[in-house]
């Protein structure tokens, strides 16, 4: 990837001499500041993709499912539009925040009734919110991973 090689050779020259300043808290955010401000769009979207790609857990699979969800007294209904074992993107218009705890409802194929899965926010968007799930119990884990696994 292009972004590494500029993020390499940026942080080389930071390295000689001055190695207590650039990993102290402070000085480590104030150069990544700077090393970013210094990249191009397009390397800054590839260093995007990387880190993106490297916070989740599993490969997400298309599928797109109505859900019922809950969050402290709001209840509303949207759709997941991909999954994985450790997480789904929520297609909504509610307001969300990030780390806001949120349970939703999904209908499995051949299941009677709706299942509940405790998730958490991890990132809201214009279109929705990234959604992990910190399984609560292995009940919830093995219902995930049967969907997923249906789909996959």
């Amino acid at each position: 990837m292009i972004f590494n090689k500029t993020f390499r050779t940026q942080l080389k020259k930071e390295q000689m001499g001055e190695e207590s300043k650039l990993f102290s808290a402070s000085g480590l955010t104030a150069r990544l500041f700077e090393v970013v401000d210094q990249m191009t769009d397009f390397e800054k979207k590839e260093l995007l993709k990387f880190l993106d790609g490297n916070r989740r857990a599993g490969h997400r699979l298309p599928y797109m499912m109505p859900v019922a969800c809950e969050t402290g007294q709001i209840r509303f209904n949207d759709f997941i539009l991909d999954i994985s074992e450790s997480g789904a993107f929520l297609e909504t218009a509610q307001p969300l925040a990030v780390n806001q705890a949120l349970t939703i409802r999904f209908q499995l194929p051949d299941e009677p009734d709706p299942k509940p899965v405790e998730c958490r926010v991890v990132w809201v968007g214009k279109n929705g919110a990234g959604i992990f799930f910190p399984f609560e119990s292995r009940e919830q884990q093995a219902l995930v991973a049967d969907l997923v696994g249906q789909l996959g």
